[in-house]
C-alpha cells in the first residue's frame, strides 16, 4: 500500500479514507505486476482494462432522454 501511495502521488492515506482497496483478484494483480512502478489507471467505475493512460468511461449514467440514472424532474 505504501508503495503504491508513493506512486500515485497521494498526500494521504486513500486506502484508509475508502477510496483506495486492496484486491485479490488475480487479473486485476497481473496488469501493475507485468509493469512494476508504473501507476495503471481504468475509466472510473469500471471493468475496463488497465492502462497507463485511461479513456473516459464511455457510460456515465445517462438515459436516452440525459438525465441521470435514477432521477425524476418535479
Amino acid at each position: 500500500m505504501k508503495a503504491a501511495l508513493e506512486a500515485w502521488g497521494a498526500g494521504s492515506n486513500l486506502f484508509h479514507q475508502g477510496v483506495a482497496k486492496e484486491t485479490n483478484d488475480p487479473d486485476v494483480v497481473a496488469a501493475p505486476m507485468s509493469r512494476p512502478g508504473v501507476v495503471l489507471k481504468r475509466p472510473a467505475g469500471s471493468n475496463g482494462r488497465f492502462a497507463e493512460h485511461s479513456d473516459l468511461p464511455s457510460d456515465l449514467g445517462f438515459g436516452r432522454e440525459g438525465k441521470a440514472a435514477g432521477r425524476t424532474s418535479h
